[in-house]
């Protein structure tokens, strides 16, 4: 249990710290956030063509006060505010420059009740009240070793073998970006082949740069926890 608490507490302390310093990164050209190097920075990119290695850096944080930060479970949901069970009920007001990331920043999946939200917002006096300027629905972080990695119709697919949670199917698709050293990269192209026995995923990202990930390598990924249990990775970062 103390290492499931850790692990939360560094994940919302990472949150937090994109709430404070990220431009949003819903559009075309993704700026590279890195985890807080406290304990999620991984190591360097294994690369086939020029450039890289895998250590963006963070701006400078605002100080992190916990009374804008909320995080619970949707009960209800309507046009202008979503009400979630925490500490009790806690009223959110959905405003016109409110950021509401599930997948995308773009409404692809509307927020539901059942839904595991973390909030960064504006609290009302009460602290019952919190005018939303970021949230993220059913977000997951994790890292560990892969295995089983499979091709699908979308991209491909692995299994991720995270140390506080478990196992996980992870998925990748063309909305997946890699980190690198200035930003962010979406994945345009990828195969899966078998060499020596070893499933080999082979990424080209957007800009020509193409990435082996093997069976054994660890990543982080900052996905959607999807309805049927697996993720849909967003952003990764692949270790050595």
């Amino acid at each position: 249990m103390r290492q499931f608490i850790h692990s939360r507490f560094y994940f919302v302390i990472f949150i937090i710290l994109l709430a404070c310093s990220c431009t949003s990164n819903s559009r075309s050209e993704i700026k590279a956030q890195a985890p807080p190097t406290t304990s999620l920075t991984i190591g360097v990119t294994e690369v086939i063509s020029p450039t890289a290695s895998i250590v963006p850096t963070i701006p400078s944080p605002q100080v992190i006060t916990f009374e804008n930060y909320a995080e619970g479970i949707v009960t209800e949901v309507s046009s202008d505010k979503i009400i979630i069970t925490t500490d009790g009920d806690v009223e959110l007001h959905l405003l016109p420059e409110s950021e509401i990331w599930k997948g995308d920043y773009e409404g692809t999946n509307p927020v539901e009740v059942g839904d595991e939200v973390i909030v960064w917002g504006q609290p009302h006096e009460d602290g019952k009240i919190i005018d939303v300027e970021k949230m993220w629905g059913n977000i997951v972080n994790l890292r560990g070793s892969i295995s089983d990695i499979e091709q699908t119709a979308e991209g491909f697919q692995l299994r991720l073998d995270d140390a506080y949670t478990g196992m996980h199917l992870i998925k990748f698709n063309q909305q997946t970006a890699v980190v690198m050293t200035s930003k962010a990269e979406r994945i345009v192209n990828s195969k899966v082949e078998s060499r020596d026995g070893i499933q080999i995923a082979v990424i080209e990202l957007e800009l020509g740069v193409k990435l082996q990930l093997s069976e054994g390598k660890s990543i982080q990924v900052i996905g959607l926890r999807l309805n049927d249990g697996s993720i849909l990775a967003g952003r990764v970062w692949i270790g050595n």
